[in-house]
């Protein structure tokens, strides 16, 4: 009996739970309505219990096609004792657009409610090309136009071939060695994750 594998999820929905909660539910719901739930990945929808939470979430984000970065009016700046939480490397809402950005995924920046795009120079230099991207207007007055907008722009990146990311390049060539093997670059590459997500703060 052969059995079938799930096909990773094709959007990633990335949020603060301090800032934006409500409409990461909302969007959820309404984007599972329309692709399938197992096309959308939400962190306490999608992670199981006794799942590797940082794991799960490095998984998802490497293999989707689309990410929406869900703006609110706390977003960029949310605090805890130590500061600003966009200032802080292990912050997971910085990690998983850092990560998208850096493997070429599709991210699009979900403005909620009226707020404005973030400068470059109010985000962390390794954040600042997300301020380049052309966001969506996403108000509760107008949902279901903008939603409508939103969907378009989903169908038409999803039905496209998913490009080869960085990650998946040809095995690399060494000059003090032979080129290493897809199971090497496999393995590195889960470990660089690893890395990236350990440890993973709440938000």
């Amino acid at each position: 009996m052969t059995v079938s594998t799930p096909a990773p999820p094709g959007i990633f929905i990335s949020y603060r739970h301090k800032d934006s909660a409500a409409w990461a539910g909302w969007l959820s719901d309404r984007l599972a309505n329309h692709f399938g739930l197992g096309q959308i990945f939400k962190d306490i929808d999608s992670i199981h219990p006794g799942d590797d939470f940082a794991a799960a979430i490095s998984d998802a984000i490497a293999s989707c096609q689309v990410l929406l970065a869900l703006i609110g009016d706390r977003w960029l700046t949310v605090a805890d004792k130590a500061g600003r939480r966009l200032d802080n490397p292990k912050d997971f809402v910085r990690r998983e657009i850092e990560t998208a950005l850096g493997l070429g995924i599709h991210v699009i920046p979900i403005l909620l409610d009226g707020t404005t795009m973030p400068d470059a120079d109010q985000l962390p230099p390794s954040m600042a090309g997300l301020s380049a991207r052309e966001a969506l207007d996403l108000s509760a007055n107008r949902f279901d136009s903008d939603f409508g907008r939103l969907l378009e722009a989903l169908d038409e990146t999803l039905s496209q071939p998913q490009a080869t990311p960085p990650r998946a390049a040809a095995p690399e060539r060494s000059s003090s060695g032979p080129p290493k093997s897809p199971v090497r670059l496999k393995r590195e590459r889960a470990q660089q994750l690893a890395e990236l997500f350990d440890p993973f703060p709440s938000d």
